[in-house]
């Protein structure tokens, strides 16, 4: 079935829709680095200290991590649960795209290609669907005058053991 927009403006519904998001519970769990497209969802670029002598451009990483808990899918009624691994701030080469491998430089990157046993080559196409790795998601708030914005975020990595 396609998208009717007509049909979609014309409706009217019979309760109230939700505002808060359930997320995935806090904890730690079984997950696969999820798919991802090489697009503004999966990289984006910000301007940090903006104005400033040492303005400069950041690019930051977001990588969807799939939870494999059977519980957690029956509770939040999704066939699917996808929690994002904290930003990853990428540190390049001066001057080029290549990734700084040296000290102090792209740590989370590093954390979650040790935890699926990625360690060189080409790491963004072999990390998707990556795994198993333990996962430890936390919430945060995002919005510090509302309480009930909260996101989960996965929060460290680790190897899996069975």
């Amino acid at each position: 079935m396609s998208f009717d927009p007509q049909t979609f403006m014309n409706q009217t519904v019979d309760e109230p829709l939700k505002h808060v998001r359930e997320l995935c519970p806090e904890g730690d769990y079984k997950a696969f680095v999820g798919d991802y497209n090489f697009d503004n969802e999966t990289f984006r670029t910000i301007t940090v200290k903006k104005g400033t002598p040492e303005e400069r451009e950041a690019t930051i990483l977001r990588l969807p991590i799939r939870i494999e808990d059977e519980d957690v899918r029956k509770k939040l009624q999704r066939d699917t649960v996808t929690v994002f691994y904290r930003d990853c701030w990428l540190d390049f080469k001066p001057g080029t795209n290549e990734l700084d491998t040296g000290a102090n430089k792209n740590i989370d990157l590093g954390r979650i290609c040790k935890a699926t046993g990625i360690s060189t080559g080409a790491i963004f196409t072999a990390l998707r669907g990556a795994g198993p790795i333990l996962a430890r998601v936390r919430h945060r708030q995002y919005d510090e005058n509302d309480p009930e914005k909260k996101l989960a975020e996965v929060v460290s990595v680790a190897p899996w053991k069975d």
